[in-house]
């Protein structure tokens, strides 16, 4: 039976991913909005004759000329919209970091309600900052929708090459773009909203560091979690360094409260406890048969690495490379 600590977890888990769910729906009403006015310029320009007799001259037609400026303020319009609203999320979801920190902590020893250490707005707005200019989500987001402005006019001058018609021109540029907004911004902005909320854990619990000596991550054990995740699940962390993460990673991170006890069922744990069949479709067949020979463990799969931009980051090994890891010991 789950503890009342876990229960708040997944209590608090399922808010974050409504709000996630609501942040998303923002997101694409405002890329839909976007791509509506992307297509109408585009439908436009592919019914200019001149320019569909000759796509020589489209970057000398005063009208297309026009058109594609306007496709790029459109484009950078909703990179802005984009910030914005992931500014305001954030600033939500990093007191709900905070207030949970402080939850989490108390349900561990309840003495502590009264003497815990409010974490301050200027912390809160420091860590929203982290979407201003010069952070790595600025100049990802620079890049993306930089990407994708090129993308489109790529699309639209290939297309007119090719002579397709404007039903045709709008297909080839909105699939692009599609595209672009679904690989690459929505994963950008989820990794940001949840990060802040991260964040805000972990300067509630450095506020506190009379209190709190450390903190424990957290997996979400379920049939989706990655095994990276799963194998990492009940490592203790300083509060002087974020634990290594991945996009869409929904670990928590759960204080260390000094003089507490804290009893989990690892990843490592749960994974043992599971069917055969789960074991084997989450490893694949060789790596499963060394998994029940005792020979290859779930750490097998973890790989970190430190990016220039993120920091440190972790992701879920390949089967081949965790094999790999058997030959080389």
């Amino acid at each position: 039976m789950p503890s009342q600590l876990e229960t708040e977890i997944a209590r608090y888990r399922a808010a974050l991913t409504a709000q996630d769910a609501a942040a998303q729906a923002r997101l694409i009403a405002s890329y839909q909005r976007t791509r509506k006015r992307l297509i109408a310029d585009v439908r436009a320009l592919g019914q200019i004759t001149e320019i569909r007799q000759n796509p020589g001259k489209l970057y000398r037609h005063d009208r297309a000329v026009a058109l594609l400026g306007h496709i790029e303020t459109e484009l950078q319009g909703l990179g802005a919209q984009v910030t914005q609203d992931s500014v305001h999320t954030q600033r939500i979801l990093a007191r709900a970091g905070a207030a949970e920190a402080q939850r989490l902590a108390e349900l561990q020893t309840p003495g502590l309600r009264g003497a815990f250490t409010a974490l301050p707005t200027r912390s809160i707005e420091s860590i929203t900052g982290m979407l201003g200019d010069g952070s790595p989500f600025a100049e990802s987001a620079g890049t993306i929708f930089g990407a994708m402005k090129g993308q489109a006019l790529q699309q639209i001058e290939q297309g007119l090459a090719l002579g397709e018609d404007p039903l045709a021109l709008i297909r080839r540029v909105s699939r692009a773009a599609d595209r672009t907004f679904v690989s690459r911004v929505q994963p950008l902005v989820r990794g940001a909203l949840l990060g802040a909320n991260r964040q805000a854990s972990l300067e509630t619990y450095r506020e506190n560091d009379d209190l709190i000596s450390g903190y424990l991550r957290l997996a979400a054990k379920s049939g989706t979690t990655c095994l990276a995740c799963l194998a990492l699940d009940g490592t203790t962390y300083p509060l002087d360094r974020m634990m290594p993460l991945h996009a869409n990673c929904r670990c928590s991170l759960v204080p260390i409260v000094k003089g507490a006890k804290l009893a989990f069922q690892t990843g490592q744990e749960w994974f043992a406890a599971q069917p055969e069949a789960f074991q084997r479709r989450r490893l694949g067949d060789a790596a499963f048969e060394e998994y029940r020979a005792g020979r290859l463990g779930l750490e097998r799969f973890v790989a970190e690495t430190e990016d220039p931009r993120w920091g440190r980051t972790v992701r879920e090994r390949s089967r081949r490379a965790a094999l790999a890891q058997l030959e080389l010991l």
